[in-house]
């Protein structure tokens, strides 16, 4: 006796070709588990006659949208279990297993803490030495109202940048002494703290570019969720199958709420792959329902 473990399960998966793995999933699943119920086999053509009915243009631009979001959305659902990406969604989201946990599901807070760390913090590392090297100038020249020489104005902003950035030369060796050696040598602690506060600077931009880049890709991966949980949703419409759609729009509110649980996105991911199966099951040309 031949039985549904001899027959060559890759080629009748070739011809029913799936457009997303979590359809070809769920096909050879359904062809490792063979019904034998003849009134659960009837339901399954009557399916299948009311898929072949459906608009076969629109389910074929539905299908490609599942194929194309298919990897973002499972990225998504990944996101905790994926060490290589889970130190940059740190940054902006809380731990699952954290008391604040819940705080992820809010779109507005992420998106603050954006700002804060994106703009905010790299904008006052700018506006920092920009203030220390006009403080002396508006405090003497404008509010007290006295001539400031260029020698003043040196000790000055040595002192200020002491404080801000102390320099890596140590203690001036030729303070008090006058002439050319006391001002070089107050033009290069100048210099080395202006370098260090610069170095500083960057380091703030170039986190927050680096964590901008983070975010936008946030952003794209759950737009991908969004129209893959569209696609199905009409999908099932047009086949009459209930889908459970993702209930948030929002981008990052989105990413932080999968990545706190993500059994919503792959319950939705699941039920996608049904629907691809039997639309590829559906679109097989030589079909026939036996009685």
């Amino acid at each position: 006796m031949i039985g549904h473990r001899d027959i060559d399960l890759d080629s009748i998966m070739t011809a029913l070709p799936t457009y997303t793995t979590v359809g070809a999933t769920a096909l050879r699943a359904r062809l490792e588990s063979p019904l034998a119920n003849a009134s659960e086999l009837q339901a399954r053509q009557e399916q299948i006659r009311h898929i072949k009915g459906v608009d076969a243009s629109r389910i074929k631009a539905l299908r490609t949208i599942l194929n194309e979001t298919e990897a973002d959305t499972q990225s998504v659902a990944d996101a905790t279990t994926d060490k290589r990406h889970a130190e940059y969604y740190t940054q902006i989201l809380w731990d699952p297993a954290s008391t604040f946990a819940f705080l992820n599901r809010l779109g507005w807070l992420s998106e603050l803490i954006v700002f804060f760390r994106t703009i905010f913090l790299p904008g006052v590392s700018i506006v920092l030495p920009l203030f220390i090297l006009a403080a002396p100038i508006v405090f003497y020249n404008v509010i007290s109202k006295e001539p400031l020489t260029l020698k003043s104005y040196f000790n000055l902003l040595q002192t200020s940048l002491k404080k801000a950035m102390p320099s890596v030369l140590g203690k001036p060796r030729f303070e008090g002494t006058g002439g050319a050696l006391e001002f070089g040598e107050q033009f290069a602690h100048v210099g080395v703290s202006m370098a260090m506060l610069g170095a500083s600077i960057w380091n703030q931009v170039s986190a927050a570019l680096s964590l901008r880049a983070i975010v936008a890709d946030m952003r794209r991966r759950a737009d991908a969720v969004i129209a893959f949980s569209a696609a199905a949703t009409e999908l099932g419409t047009l086949f009459g199958i209930a889908v459970t759609p993702v209930t948030t729009t929002d981008q990052l509110g989105l990413f932080g709420e999968t990545w706190n649980s993500a059994a919503a996105v792959r319950t939705l991911m699941a039920q996608a792959g049904e629907l691809d199966m039997l639309a590829a099951v559906a679109s097989a040309k030589r079909i026939c329902f036996p009685e």
